[in-house]
């Protein structure tokens, strides 16, 4: 018995539409399920290539930490890899001073070369000191990251300096060191704006930023205190050679001892008289 002789010519059509649907619905689901498996994969690739550039930056960022740079160079490096990350177009890394002003470190964009600031007396000054207030005062104040995609739209916001490119969206975070707020980074006009993303990825290398200015910062402080030691050292010398031409001038025997009755200085005539010769003056003090 045939297929024919159970089914109807109308009863056949459907079931074939019946069929065809069914293959079609299979079909669909396959096909959903690629795109799933592609969407996958480019989000796996996306994770990866954020992870390696954080990864990298960091490593950049305590490279340059133990080679003869300036603070300035190593923020500029730190700058350029939060550029990198989050894809801005300019950025800056600054440090809360003693007298509560947000210090420049290093900025990067083309725009504060242009950037016409004057102090009181109508000279012209690079940008350096800030007040903390503005978006940069949220993110001192609160201690967290900000992002904002229209910045001059902000309640807050107090607009940018004369002569310096429009802020078309913002992202700052909070530099911390032991638990204190010693400065930010920000970085800004990303194109399309900025997501918890880009804040997610500033804030992984923030700490080894944070920890790499700290180390410099303790470098610049050691070696300013050799060359102190060091200038101390030659004024006490110079110091030591003036008494001496002076003393070795007198005639008269000249002599200091310790309390241990030990000589410290004999001029030319006291050694004459004690017979005491340089060697061995040298060789008592």
């Amino acid at each position: 018995m045939t297929i024919s002789d159970r089914w109807s010519a109308d009863e056949l059509e459907i079931r074939v539409q019946e069929l065809t649907a069914e293959l079609e619905k299979a079909n669909q689901t396959l096909r959903i399920e690629n795109e799933l498996i592609k969407l996958k994969d480019k989000l796996e690739a996306e994770i990866t290539l954020r992870y390696n550039l954080i990864l990298d930056g960091i490593n950049r960022i305590f490279s340059i930490v133990v080679q003869d740079k300036i603070e300035e160079e190593l923020g500029n490096e730190c700058l350029s890899v939060a550029l990198e990350v989050t894809g801005s177009q300019l950025g800056f890394v600054n440090l809360v001073g003693d007298d509560g002003l947000l210090h420049d470190i290093a900025i990067r964009d083309t725009g504060w070369e242009q950037c016409r600031m004057y102090d009181k007396t109508g000279h012209r000054r690079p940008p350096g000191n800030f007040v903390v207030h503005g978006l940069y005062g949220i993110v001192i104040n609160s201690e967290k990251s900000l992002f904002i995609n229209d910045p001059p739209s902000h309640p807050d916001s107090i607009g940018v300096l004369h002569g310096h490119p429009p802020l078309t969206s913002f992202l700052g975070v909070p530099l911390i060191l032991d638990r204190r707020i010693v400065g930010m980074l920000g970085v800004a006009n990303r194109e399309g704006g900025y997501s918890h993303e880009q804040q997610e990825d500033l804030e992984a290398i923030v700490p080894a930023i944070a920890q790499a200015l700290k180390r410099k910062r303790l470098e610049l402080e050691r070696k300013q205190v050799e060359n102190e030691r060091e200038q101390l050292l030659n004024t006490i010398q110079q110091e030591r050679d003036r008494r001496g031409a002076l003393i070795g001038s007198i005639t008269d025997e000249v002599w200091f001892v310790d309390p241990q009755e030990n000589f410290t200085l004999l001029n030319p005539s006291g050694r004459s008289k004690f017979h005491i010769s340089i060697e061995e003056e040298v060789k008592e003090k």
